[in-house]
């Protein structure tokens, strides 16, 4: 009898290892054959390039009752183009009873999932086509991370091939490599009129106005030594704008001392004249012939000098100071101050001597610093520019017609090799002129002398967009912003283009009117009606002007816009045809007969 159950027992295990491949093979065989209820939604027709990348997502929809509890499956999606694929991330879905990693589905209720990825941008990408390959294998062993082992397995089923999307529209790609640029100061030279004056005071007995050296205060101050070298001083050859004479008196004697500082004034400008007329027997390189008729003077007779006494007497040590300086300004007439002064003379120690320096002629001549006009820095900078100051090349370089600017800072650059002013700007003009590979020289030779020059830095980001690097561009002008210097929105726009940020793009570069990138990113925004206007008028790439108005007609469902315009970039530019062809923003019109005729 046991051997009878164990008979049995041996038969019904040998048909269950039989029929359970067969049972399983036939959950992939049925899943193989109804895969067309699996459905896969994408965003959009196609996908689009934005801050360098490309963002792909579609959502996996599985029906109730499909998926097998044991089963498993690996998806590929990948871009398809004509040279070749590019694969994006896989994605793994499994039934209820398989392990390992993966989106679980539910057999009777089925379930969805949305996938995304996010892949570096390529031209090759343009003009493709988002296909997703699924493979179904049994999970009974858990998932599988690699389709090689999976297809290792014969029966492994591969599903479908779905066809997702209609590749990459790259229209953020048409960016103008424009950049503003920032000019860096001439150390704020201006040639103008300088005033050098050189001055000396001389004094004067009480009511005299005879000029004695001897005098303790002139001897004291060395007085006749200074009225000599500011009168020598013209030997120069430096100008006088104006010689101005100031005759005094101390405040006491109000009815004398307005002539009395009239009789100083003169006697000093006496002084002046016998000297000059001296100096100018004796020869040198005077500005003046005739002292008296050539020079102009200006006198002011000022008497009695109340203002200074009073400034003298609260800086004093004396003692009743205060007890003066009441008597004297609560005095209700001139006479009732001169008697009150007068009084304090006689009542207090140290008040005549506060009088004695007040008894004085102020004598100033107000020479010109020597200096060359605008006209003679531009034409010595031309005719002989070494022997220019290094503020007078920069301020002729910046004044310079453009064809001499750059011989100018090239004289700046072998006469003073730290300016780094000089190298900032012609740098720029290199840039203007697409000598990059110049540009970049200056402006990293000024940068290793001043790495922490805001100017230099803002100006090497503008660089790095020519050259193509935005995450450097973007670091300089991070670091120019750090150290105090304002970066040109322009700039700052067209960095948020290649961010993505299309918004904030468009709000830099709103200022800029009729600009071919303020057109773009108003484009790129969605703003269609100002970007149309803005590149209109631009004069910035009127092919690709005209191109982006087509665009614009395409995203509006406006044939009229997209041909007209088309037709205008093309002949302006027929190399654009090829791009129109597989640009997959005119998708919807690329079998039209008259799209046809247009890129043939």
């Amino acid at each position: 009898m046991k051997k009878f159950y164990l008979s049995i027992l041996k038969t019904l295990l040998a048909l269950f290892m039989v029929l359970t491949p067969v049972l399983f093979y036939g959950q992939n065989a049925r899943m193989w054959r109804q895969s067309n209820r699996i459905d896969i939604i994408a965003t959009s027709p196609t996908f689009a390039e934005k801050g360098g990348m490309v963002e792909v997502s579609f959502e996996i929809v599985i029906p109730g009752g499909y998926f097998a509890k044991s089963a498993a499956m690996y998806m590929q999606p990948e871009f398809r183009y004509k040279d070749g694929t590019t694969p994006l991330k896989p994605l793994t879905l499994k039934g209820e009873d398989v392990t390992g990693d993966g989106i679980t589905i539910n057999h009777k209720e089925g379930g969805s999932y949305t996938y995304t990825d996010n892949i570096k941008y390529d031209p090759k990408l343009n003009w493709s086509e988002l296909y997703i390959i699924a493979t179904v294998y049994s999970g009974k062993e858990g998932t599988i991370a690699s389709i090689d082992e999976i297809m290792d397995n014969p029966r492994s089923y591969q599903l479908c091939q779905v066809y997702a999307a209609k590749g990459v529209i790259y229209t953020s790609e048409r960016l103008l490599k424009k950049m503003a640029y920032t000019v860096a100061a001439d150390l704020g030279y201006e040639p103008q009129e300088v005033i050098s004056p050189k001055n000396a005071v001389v004094y004067f007995a009480v009511n005299k106005f005879d000029v004695n050296w001897n005098l303790p205060l002139n001897k004291n101050a060395n007085t006749e030594a200074k009225f000599h070298q500011l009168t020598d001083f013209s030997k120069e050859g430096w100008k006088i704008k104006t010689i101005s004479i100031d005759g005094w008196a101390s405040p006491e004697g109000i009815a004398v001392n307005d002539k009395l500082s009239e009789d100083r004034a003169n006697v000093i400008y006496a002084e002046v004249i016998k000297k000059l007329d001296q100096l100018l027997k004796e020869g040198g390189n005077f500005s003046f012939s005739n002292p008296s008729e050539d020079l102009e003077y200006l006198f002011s007779f000022r008497g009695s000098d109340w203002d200074g006494f009073l400034n003298a007497l609260e800086a004093s040590n004396l003692k009743d100071k205060k007890v003066i300086a009441e008597s004297i300004n609560n005095a209700a007439t001139e006479t009732a101050k001169d008697q009150a002064l007068r009084s304090a003379m006689y009542k207090y120690a140290g008040v005549r001597e506060i009088l004695a320096p007040l008894r004085r002629t102020d004598l100033a001549i107000n020479y010109i610093e020597p200096y060359k006009s605008q006209s003679e820095i531009s034409e010595t900078a031309l005719s002989n520019p070494g022997s220019l100051e290094l503020k007078e090349l920069l301020y002729a370089a910046a004044n310079a017609e453009e064809d001499q600017k750059l011989g100018i800072y090239e004289v700046v650059f072998e006469k003073f090799p730290k300016c780094w002013i000089s190298k900032n700007n012609a740098a720029i003009i290199y840039m203007q002129k697409g000598n990059y590979a110049k540009a970049g020289e200056l402006l990293n030779s000024a940068h290793e002398m001043y790495p922490d020059q805001g100017t230099i830095n803002a100006n090497l980001g503008a660089l790095a967009v020519y050259q193509g690097d935005f995450t450097k561009a973007a670091e300089y002008f991070a670091k120019a912003q750090e150290q105090g210097v304002e970066v040109d929105n322009y700039n700052l726009g067209v960095m948020e283009i290649v961010k993505g940020d299309y918004k904030k793009a468009a709000e830099l570069l709103d200022g800029n009117a009729c600009d071919y990138n303020a057109g773009l990113a108003q484009l790129l925004a969605e703003d269609y009606q100002k970007a149309e206007a803005t590149l209109k008028c631009t004069k910035d790439l009127p092919c690709q002007a005209a191109y982006l108005i087509a665009v614009i007609g395409a995203r509006t469902n406006d044939a009229n816009k997209v041909y007209e315009n088309l037709k205008k970039a093309f002949e302006l530019n027929p190399a654009l045809k090829a791009q129109a062809m597989y640009d997959r923003e005119f998708q919807n019109y690329r079998n039209s007969e008259a799209f046809k005729t247009l890129v043939k």
